[in-house]
């Protein structure tokens, strides 16, 4: 699909979702993952085996004034928006 057309297919959604309010937008960007030279086109990253079970507790423990708090961190969902709001949480 050309931009236009996949603009209007997320505004469209929008306004399914959220409302004729989310039809004022007032800007659109989007991004092709698969061409960033720093993700290998995946969009979220990962521990290698056995990460998570041997590291995670650690990344999800504050650390003095330092807390990580990116999705990676999760306890479900790591690397995807569940995960991003359960992480945020967290170390609010």
């Amino acid at each position: 699909l050309a931009l236009a057309e996949r603009r209007a297919q997320v505004v469209s959604a929008l306004v399914r979702y959220f409302g004729e309010e989310a039809r004022a937008v007032d800007e659109y960007l989007e991004r092709d993952w698969g061409t960033e030279p720093f993700t290998g086109g995946c969009p979220a990253g990962s521990l290698n085996a056995g990460g998570i079970t041997q590291w995670g507790t650690a990344l999800r423990e504050a650390h003095g004034p330092v807390h990580f708090g990116g999705t990676e961190t999760a306890t479900w969902w790591y690397g995807f928006m569940n995960g991003a709001v359960q992480a945020g949480e967290r170390v609010a």
